[in-house]
């Protein structure tokens, strides 16, 4: 009975823990990119497109094909402190 309560009080313990770790950050990412995607292989019709930025939001609409365009640039000049120029 004693090796019992020792469990359920080493159990309880380890919940409590758990339950009271402070949530862990999400890593922005190492670069942004917008990619565009397009109906065929002569990439005039654009059917798609996706979207990652430095502060870690994503977007995308539109048809995801094999023909793709996509620019990276690099985040280490981000700041999140400062508001995005284009709004």
């Amino acid at each position: 009975m004693r090796l019992f309560k020792f469990i359920v009080a080493v159990a309880l313990l380890a919940g409590s823990l758990l339950i009271a770790a402070p949530p862990t950050a999400t890593a922005l990412p190492q670069q942004e990119y917008d990619c565009h995607y397009y109906s065929d292989a002569s990439y005039t019709v654009e059917v798609g497109w996706s979207a990652l930025a430095c502060n870690g939001s994503r977007s995308q609409g539109g048809v995801f094909t094999p023909y793709a365009i996509c620019y990276y640039e690099s985040c280490d000049l981000y700041d999140p402190r400062r508001p995005d120029e284009d709004g």
